[in-house]
């Protein structure tokens, strides 16, 4: 039950967006997401298309929800100041927005296909695993941690470092072993973690999106995407965006590997990649187990047992040093 401040809150925020919605003569079409920390609403705005997204919390309640809406708008109007068009091309212009007190924006809305299947944001169509999307993949993620070491200076502090401390303290560590399958499995993990500890902190350097899933990637023509929902950007490692996506591609063992050798050919500092991917793949191997044994989607229950069959044998595969197995 909600109490009097949050019903407070609520209201506050529901007389906000009816005050945008007239100042700026938004006809609403459908409502996406009405809670329980955003309100998102398709919407017509002199004739076209538009989102409009609205933290329902001020930030003295959810100051987390308030912060990464800011941080992605400020982003989102970095990647479309820029020079080169790749990124504005590849990402939502915000048309308006307040980024103090409760944070909103009205951005374009982007005509396209998700690439994700009924409502999964884990399962991505069988047709996005083709040649096209690698070099897509390259190119974007690629850029997007070549643009990092350009970042202007008044940016970076925006951008929070998720250290493995951070991760570490994420994991249930009593389900590990049941999640892996051994009774042993908690103690190698976290010895194998720790001895990657610098490796991973000093990599923390790179803008990253933290959630490009199936439901976020938009097809834009025969071969290229749009990038969407930014509101978890922070800094991470050059590994993470890329295996997160490699992770979900664990029904296409090829794509998986073409995939890695692509971007390992791409980046200047090969080693550090592969150091970072392999704490990438225990790090996620456990969150997606735990994700599969919870999951109730039909999409995502119907290839349970080969998840889970593969996020085991990954962690086995880079615990026992067999990591060349997995990507070659």
């Amino acid at each position: 039950m909600f109490t009097a401040l949050k019903k407070a809150r609520i209201l506050a925020a529901r007389v906000e967006i009816r005050r945008v919605i007239k100042r700026y003569k938004l006809e609403v079409a459908s409502v996406e997401r009405n809670g329980p920390r955003f309100y998102v609403a398709r919407c017509r705005y002199q004739g076209r298309v538009v989102v409009f997204k609205i933290c329902l919390f001020t930030d003295r309640v959810d100051p987390r929800t308030n912060a990464g809406l800011r941080r992605e708008i400020i982003t989102l109007n970095y990647f479309h100041s820029m020079q080169d068009r790749f990124f504005a091309e590849s990402t939502p212009g915000v048309l308006f927005s307040q980024s103090t007190g409760r944070t909103w924006y009205i951005r374009e809305f982007l005509d396209g296909q998700t690439q994700n299947i009924q409502h999964s944001n884990f399962i991505f169509k069988p047709e996005f695993f083709a040649p096209h999307s690698i070099a897509w993949i390259v190119k974007f993620f690629g850029g997007l941690q070549q643009l990092s070491r350009r970042l202007p200076p008044k940016l970076r502090p925006l951008y929070a470092k998720h250290t493995l401390k951070t991760n570490l303290e994420l994991i249930g560590w009593r389900k590990v072993p049941g999640l892996i399958g051994t009774a042993d499995a908690a103690e190698r993990v976290i010895n194998f973690l720790k001895s990657y500890h610098k490796v991973f902190d000093n990599n923390q350097t790179v803008i990253t999106h933290y959630e490009p899933y199936a439901s976020h990637f938009f097809r834009r023509g025969s071969s290229d995407f749009y990038m969407i929902d930014w509101e978890n950007v922070d800094c991470g490692t050059p590994a993470h965006d890329v295996s997160v996506i490699w992770h979900r591609a664990f029904m296409h063992p090829k794509w998986q590997k073409a995939l890695w050798r692509a971007f390992l050919k791409a980046t200047p500092y090969p080693k550090q990649f592969e150091e970072l991917f392999k704490v990438e793949i225990v790090l996620q191997c456990i969150h997606n187990l735990d994700y599969f044994n919870r999951t109730t989607i039909p999409a995502e229950r119907r290839v349970k047992r080969q998840a889970i069959a593969f996020y085991r044998r990954a962690i086995s595969l880079v615990l026992d040093g067999q990591f060349n197995k997995l990507v070659k």
